[in-house]
């Protein structure tokens, strides 16, 4: 009777690697990547919140999809005027309307902030996805409707450094900041398939992994989450044997 083995190749923490068909990487930019999740784990964990370091493995998460693509990043702050308290701006509203204009310039814009009300509203947005910001456009839109204005807009050189300097307002402000990202930061549902992935094997998928996904298409990357919840496994990562031969 003919048989057909699978055998799985086991995980190890190693540069990102890449499947068939997502755009290569080079070298620098693989040791960057790694580099990313040791300079987190470097820290001191005794002087971090937990809000801390969830905001720390999200936003480098979604920095190493950026890098991977080969984007910039931006770091720019939304302020809020008393102007704008007098008038009773409603500033979360504003900004949905902010992205929704800017998006129509940048459609693939994306971005992670950090906010606080201390002694107004500041939102500290860290973005990428366009080299070409319209940098006098915004600050002109933000002040027409918002009537504050944008600072920053300059391209982050350090990004890592960036993001520590804006996790610090969250162990600074207490109850009076927050942070988010938006739906693409790394991938549409990645905050989701990854708490899926921890519900089933007591972790939660590695950084390299979760850059992997997002180089593919929405079909190959579908179907990896699929492989993954039910083997904990890359479809790449299966070797196969047929009476004896690897296939």
């Amino acid at each position: 009777m003919q048989t057909l083995n699978v055998s799985i190749v086991s995980h190890v923490v190693e540069p990102v690697k890449v499947s068939q068909g997502s755009p290569s990487l080079s070298d620098a930019v693989k040791d960057w990547l790694n580099s990313l999740y040791s300079s987190i784990s470097s820290q001191n964990e005794e002087k971090q919140g937990s809000r801390q370091r969830r905001f720390l493995m999200r936003a480098f998460r979604g920095v190493s999809v950026g890098i991977a693509r080969g984007y910039r990043f931006r770091w720019f702050v939304l302020t809020e005027s008393n102007e704008a308290i007098a008038a009773g701006k409603d500033f979360g509203r504003e900004f949905h309307r902010f992205l929704v204009w800017l998006r129509y310039y940048c459609p693939d814009f994306q971005y992670i902030v950090v906010e606080h009300r201390l002694p107004r509203r500041h939102w500290h947005i860290l973005s990428y996805g366009t080299d070409k910001l319209p940098v006098d456009a915004m600050r002109e839109y933000w002040r027409g409707h918002f009537l504050s204005t944008v600072t920053g807009m300059q391209e982050i050189r350090e990004i890592d450094k960036a993001i520590y300097y804006v996790a610090g307002y969250l162990k600074r402000g207490g109850k009076l900041t927050r942070c988010w990202c938006s739906r693409g930061w790394v991938f549409p549902g990645w905050l989701g398939f990854s708490r899926e992935y921890h519900a089933r094997y007591g972790q939660y998928p590695r950084g390299e992994l979760l850059v992997e996904l997002a180089l593919l298409d929405v079909h190959g990357r579908d179907y990896e989450k699929m492989f993954l919840l039910e083997s904990g496994y890359m479809s790449s990562e299966v070797v196969y044997e047929y009476e004896g031969e690897l296939v």
